[in-house]
């Protein structure tokens, strides 16, 4: 296999149209250490065939299978290919137009999510047929057009099956994808290619089609929905939201290319917040942006210039700085801040918040001070990202041996200050694992709170090195269950079922939602009450609560919960969104949880392993197990064993060894990602847009 040579392999069906191609390819910029060979093959039977008759005919690692109508205009395409091919070897096929997601009928134009462009020419006239924009350097894809493929793996062409000309190119893309390849269409800031096409399937088409189906069958299993599915979604309408939800960022990231281009660095990192925001509240198919950060790597390298100085750490306790860009008195990510400084007593940790301080809570305050670390908003010096920025690596460079990001999805301030190589190495806490977020690049070290955030951590957001730290919790407080359920007004006979979540998480993607599934439940279960912690008692919540006879109960938003852990029987997690803070802190106290399996998009409801066995399908599922809680009680206690010892007694052990696997602070300007849609996304940016709350 020749590394440094490239072969254009043609299908010819029409000599003068060839002759124009390979004058098109004659013309290309070919590499100086690079050589480029012609073949030119004529489909006797097929063109699946043809093809693996030029691939056995080359010994060049690259090849590009073309159409003669397929004239490449742009000079630099193999140097363009090259360059793509040389950012992940997993990248097998590359394209110029191509679908996102291949509908279950086969035919890939009728996909929202079509990417790539051309220049067409009909009866002497040229166009430009433009599908969706790509932002990043390439767009994964399911499939690309026949009419280029370039590749720099072989497979060999399906010419068992397909022995014409349709369906030939898509079955090569199912063929790679099977393999573990991805499949890319190029971005091109102008078409590649001309393409002066013919027509000449007919009524095989339709026989090709079928075939296809029938040797791919995942691809119509897939789009089926099952009627008794808690969490069925429409995929199309949902491909046809994501698509829409990357115009409002295409816009952003190209007043950004402008701004860097212009040297003006602070009006960049407003549009990177401007970016981030957008795509972590309207999920645009991805987790992170190379291009995005590759830009605040470069803002970062034109910082304000300070005393950038690593000074030694001379009293020898390891000194830790937290980022935070705000505190809140509420939810599960101010309090994993505290959780982890309790956790690790052998440290000073001292907490910088980006923006406002005002609203952190005392507890964490207190927290800080007494580790002996101090607290430091970042406000209160400057309104520019940039001077901010600046004075945080200082901070950091002087005082730390280690920074831990808490930060917000879109916050681009501490990308800023620590995207330069040196200083103290970076943990990025995960706490937003199912959005999008800034600071990939930066990242040392990203820390993962469950098994299905890590896998997105690695497989989408580059790859990037991965530590699993359950989110630290503290031990329960002593109580009498006796005494809180008469406070309360319990009685001794009746269920008590808790649910504790911020009102957006009960929102739903289709005609089932939290309160027809509860309400059926309490109509079914005898001496069942449920309380719900988050949303308050008002319309559809009040209306269930008067038709129940109060069995069902909205509390609001509440400051003080424990009791509420403590009266309670069962913990039902909420629904379509978990909370797992709340799930966790509820088996804590001893309760059994009933939760539902999301099986579109699992990082939505899938916790610790332990909780897999407490998973439910269906309505029917969690009634029966309501009936044989009792019964049960055995295997709850073996999870509530095991989250004391993942989260609790094991917190210490698991936070020491973060620190021991850090070394010096690196960079990675281009992230390897793969940017596929899969059916996640599709549902998350659905629920986000479509969603409605109970």
């Amino acid at each position: 296999m020749n590394e440094n040579k490239i072969a254009f392999i043609i299908s010819v069906f029409d000599e003068r149209q060839c002759s124009e191609c390979r004058l098109y390819i004659n013309n290309l910029d070919v590499p100086s250490n690079f050589e480029a060979e012609v073949i030119v093959v004529r489909p006797q039977k097929s063109l699946a065939e043809a093809y693996n008759k030029g691939l056995d005919m080359t010994d060049a690692k690259y090849k590009v299978y073309l159409h003669s109508g397929t004239f490449i205009i742009n000079k630099k395409f193999i140097k363009d290919i090259l360059n793509i091919f040389s950012m992940s070897k997993e990248i097998g096929l590359i394209g110029v137009v191509g679908a996102k997601r291949l509908p279950a009928n086969g035919m890939w134009q009728q996909d929202p999510g079509t990417v790539g462009k051309l220049y067409v020419t009909e009866k002497g006239f040229v166009e430009e047929l433009k599908y969706n924009d790509i932002m990043e350097k390439y767009e994964n894809v399911e499939v690309i057009d026949g009419l280029l493929m370039a590749t720099q793996a072989d497979t060999r062409w399906r010419d068992d099956i397909f022995d014409g000309r349709a369906f030939y190119d898509i079955s090569h893309c199912m063929e790679y994808l099977q393999k573990g390849l991805q499949v890319v269409v190029a971005r091109q800031e102008k078409p590649w290619c001309l393409y002066e096409g013919t027509s000449e399937v007919n009524g095989s088409y339709e026989i090709y089609r079928k075939r296809f189906i029938r040797e791919y069958p995942h691809i119509q299993s897939r789009n089926q929905q099952l009627p008794e599915d808690l969490f069925n979604f429409n995929k199309y309408e949902a491909m046809q939201i994501l698509m829409g939800n990357r115009i409002k960022l295409q816009d952003i990231m190209e007043n950004m290319k402008n701004c860097v281009k212009n040297g003006d660095y602070e009006t960049t990192s407003r549009y990177a917040f401007d970016f981030a925001l957008s795509a972590s509240t309207h999920h645009p198919g991805f987790f992170v942006s190379p291009e995005i950060e590759s830009m605040l790597l470069t803002c970062a390298e034109n910082l304000p210039q300070k005393d950038y100085v690593l000074k030694s750490n001379k009293d020898g306790k390891r000194r830790v700085l937290h980022v935070l860009s705000e505190g809140y008195a509420i939810g599960g990510h101010t309090r994993l801040v505290k959780n982890w400084i309790k956790s690790d007593g052998d440290s000073i940790h001292s907490l910088v918040t980006t923006w406002q301080i005002n609203s952190t809570p005392r507890w964490l305050i207190e927290e800080i001070e007494k580790s002996g670390g101090w607290k430091f908003s970042l406000i209160n010096t400057s309104d520019k990202h940039l001077e901010r920025a600046a004075l945080l690596r200082k901070l950091a460079y002087e005082w730390a041996d280690v920074v831990v990001l808490h930060m917000h999805m879109y916050d681009p301030i501490p990308v800023l200050a620590f995207g330069v190589e040196g200083g103290p190495p970076v943990v990025y806490m995960n706490h937003a694992d199912h959005s999008f977020w800034l600071g990939a690049s930066i990242a040392d070290m990203v820390i993962d709170i469950r098994p299905s955030g890590q896998e997105i951590t690695l497989t989408r957001r580059g790859g990037i090195k991965s530590y699993i730290l359950p989110i630290p919790l503290q031990s329960k407080k002593a109580f009498d269950r006796a005494e809180v359920r008469k406070k309360y007004g319990i009685k001794d006979d009746e269920i008590v079922m808790l649910t504790i979540a911020s009102a957006f998480k009960f929102r739903s993607i289709n005609d089932n939602n939290y309160l027809d599934i509860v309400k059926q439940i309490v109509d079914k279960v005898d001496n069942l009450r449920v309380l719900v912690v988050g949303p308050g008692n008002a319309g559809r919540w009040h209306e269930v609560n008067i038709a129940t006879g109060g069995r069902i109960q909205a509390l609001g938003r509440l400051s003080e919960i424990e009791e509420y852990y403590q009266m309670a029987d069962v913990y039902l997690d909420c629904f379509m969104i978990g909370s797992l803070t709340s799930l966790l802190d509820a088996s804590k106290y001893g309760l059994p949880i009933i939760k539902f399996r999301n099986s579109y998009c699992p990082i939505l409801t899938e916790y610790d392993e332990e909780f897999y066995v407490c998973s439910f399908d269906n309505i029917n599922g969690v009634i029966e197990e309501l009936y044989k809680l009792k019964n049960n009680m055995k295997k709850y206690q073996n999870i509530t064993d095991s989250i004391i010892k993942n989260h609790i007694s094991d917190t210490k052990e698991k936070i020491h060894n973060i620190y021991k696997a850090l070394g010096r602070h690196r960079i990675n300007r281009w992230l390897k990602i793969s940017n596929n849609v899969e059916d996640q996304d599709l549902f998350w940016c659905l629920l986000m847009r479509k969603g409605y709350i109970c």
